[in-house]
């Protein structure tokens, strides 16, 4: 059986929750953030650490992905 990757950028609470929920549903899961003790990276399957800005990590990351989540607030508190 397939079994999806989903991939969180931002490894805070929401990023913490998601990986959880996606656990229960045997989804595996990516964290990305640039904050290297990130609470998320305890729940996820894998944990990646960069820049939000660093195009070779991103590309890192998204080949482990099928599904990418955002959360958006990392987005508006980074402006």
């Amino acid at each position: 059986m397939f079994k999806p990757t989903l991939g969180i950028i931002g490894g805070g609470q929401l990023g913490s929750m998601l990986a959880v929920a996606a656990k229960k549903l045997e989804i595996k899961t990516v964290i990305f953030c640039d904050d290297v003790d990130a609470p998320a990276q305890q729940f996820a399957n894998d944990f990646l650490h960069g820049e939000y800005n660093d195009q070779n990590k991103i590309k890192e990351s998204l080949v482990k992905l099928m599904l990418l989540l955002m959360n958006l607030k990392i987005f508006l508190m980074k402006r």
